[in-house]
C-alpha cells in the first residue's frame, strides 16, 4: 500500500487510504512521556515498532539519551541507517537472527538483545563464533503477563546468567520486562497495580543476579499504560513505551490518552452509500485499519473525523471491515448520505495505531489542519535488506 508524490495541498486532494500523522500532537505525546522520565530520574528509550519513521524517532529521543527499542532487523537497520546506533532489540533472539545482526554491529550500530532460555544462549553463543561477534544480552523477565521471560524468583533466571557468563562471546547487560497484561486493565488503580508488579519484577531479578556476582547496569521496563500509571521507577533505569507516540482508540479506553490527543488517523474517500444495509462504504479496510476491534465495549473498527477539521462525528463508527472496505455505521441509525456524497473524504481515528500504521509506506503530515506539510518515510517488514 503506497502513497503517489506528495503533490497536492489538502488531505481532500491525496491519494487514499493513506496513513496522516499529526506532528503537532505527534510532539504534545512524546513531549508529556520525555518529562515524566525526566521527573522520574528514569531514560526513556522509546519504542519505535509503531511508528516505525525516522521523524518520529527524532521527535521521540529528544531530551533523552538516543536510544531507541526496535521489535524486528528491518527496523534495526532503517534506524541504524540513519544515525540511531544504540539500539535493543526487544524479541527474543533466535539464533539464526545473529548473522544479520553481526553486520549492523559491523556498520558501528550497538544492539542489545534478550533472551530468556539457557539453551539459547548456547545456540546464540555458537552463533556469534561463528560471526566473530560480541553481544549484549538482557535477560528477558515474566512480570506477570506469561507470554516471553523466566519468573524473576526463579532456578531458570540464574541459570540463563550462568550460561551468559561462561562465554567470551556474551556479556549480561541486565534485565528487561513488559507489562503487556496492562493492556487488559480496567481503571487507573489496576494498571498502576500492574505497573508496581512490573517494577518489583524487575528489580528483584537484578537484586538476585547481583547477589550471585554478576554486574547489572540495565534494568529496563515498560508499556505505554503501565509507564503513565506508574508511580515508582525506583531501582529501574529505563523506561520503554511506543504507541504513546501516536495514541489511538485502546489508550482512550485505558485512560492514557483523549481523543484530541490521537495523532494517527487514516484517510478514506466514500465509494458507495447502501441504503439496504444502512451503510456508507469507504475505500479502508482491514489492510488500512487493522482487524482489532473496539475494547470499550460498543462497537466498532474506528471512529470517524471530519477531513478538514480533525472534528470527530460522535455518531458514526467503522462497523465491519474487509480486506479493502469498510463500512460505516450510525450509533443513532440515521447515516448523513447527503453531507458525505460518494467522493467525499473522512479520517479513521483506529484502534490500534500499531496495527493501522504497519501497511503503509510512508505518513502525509499535517499540523493541526487538513494542510499537507510533509510526507515522511517508514520502514515495514521483518528482515534485513
Amino acid at each position: 500500500m503506497g502513497f503517489s508524490a506528495l503533490s497536492s495541498a489538502t488531505l481532500n486532494d491525496a491519494a487514499s487510504p493513506a496513513a496522516i500523522v499529526d506532528r503537532g500532537k505527534l510532539r504534545r505525546n512524546c513531549g508529556r512521556m520525555t518529562r515524566k522520565a525526566a521527573q522520574n530520574g528514569v531514560d526513556l528509550r522509546p519504542h519505535l515498532k509503531t511508528a516505525k519513521a525516522i521523524e518520529v524517532a527524532r521527535i521521540a529521543s529528544a531530551g533523552n539519551s538516543g536510544g531507541l527499542t526496535v521489535s524486528t532487523l528491518a527496523e534495526a537497520e532503517y534506524f541504524t541507517n540513519h544515525g540511531f546506533l544504540d539500539l535493543t532489540y526487544a524479541v527474543g533472539l533466535a539464533p539464526d537472527k545473529v548473522a544479520p545482526i553481526s553486520q549492523l554491529l559491523r556498520s558501528g550500530a550497538e544492539i542489545k538483545v534478550i533472551t530468556d532460555n539457557a539453551s539459547a544462549v548456547k545456540a546464540i553463543r555458537d552463533n556469534c563464533e561463528q560471526n566473530n561477534i560480541h553481544l549484549s544480552v538482557l535477560i528477558e523477565v515474566d512480570c506477570g503477563e506469561g507470554r516471553g521471560g523466566v519468573p524473576p524468583s526463579s532456578p531458570a533466571l540464574l541459570d540463563v546468567a550462568k550460561e551468559i557468563a561462561n562465554t567470551q562471546w556474551l556479556s549480561l547487560a541486565g534485565v528487561l520486562t513488559h507489562a503487556g497484561h496492562s493492556y487488559h486493565g480496567k481503571n487507573a488503580s489496576e494498571i498502576y497495580e500492574i505497573a508496581e508488579q512490573e517494577r518489583r519484577a524487575a528489580v528483584h531479578a537484578a537484586v538476585r543476579l547481583r547477589e550471585h556476582g554478576h554486574t547489572i547496569t540495565n534494568i529496563s521496563i515498560g508499556s505505554t499504560p503501565s509507564v503513565t500509571f506508574a508511580q515508582s521507577f525506583e531501582g529501574v533505569t529505563e523506561i520503554r513505551a511506543g504507541v504513546y507516540t501516536f495514541g489511538d482508540l485502546q489508550q482512550v479506553s485505558l485512560g492514557t490518552c483523549s481523543v484530541d490527543d490521537i495523532a494517527l488517523s487514516i484517510l478514506a474517500t466514500v465509494i458507495g452509500h447502501n441504503a439496504t444495509s444502512n451503510r456508507i462504504i469507504v475505500d479502508a479496510g482491514s489492510l488500512a485499519l487493522s482487524l482489532a476491534e473496539s475494547q470499550t465495549g460498543r462497537p466498532g473498527y474506528g471512529k470517524i473525523c471530519s477531513t478538514s477539521t480533525g472534528a470527530l462525528f460522535r455518531d458514526l463508527y467503522v462497523s465491519d471491515i474487509y480486506q479493502e472496505h469498510g463500512l460505516i455505521a450510525a450509533h443513532s441509525g440515521v447515516l448523513p448520505f447527503d453531507s458525505l456524497p460518494v467522493g467525499s473524504r473522512i479520517r479513521i481515528l483506529p484502534n490500534h495505531a500499531c496495527l493501522a500504521a504497519s501497511h503503509f509506506d510512508s505518513y502525509l503530515v499535517v499540523d493541526n489542519s487538513s494542510t499537507i506539510v510533509d510526507l515522511w518515510d517508514k520502514t515495514r517488514g521483518w528482515s534485513c535488506s
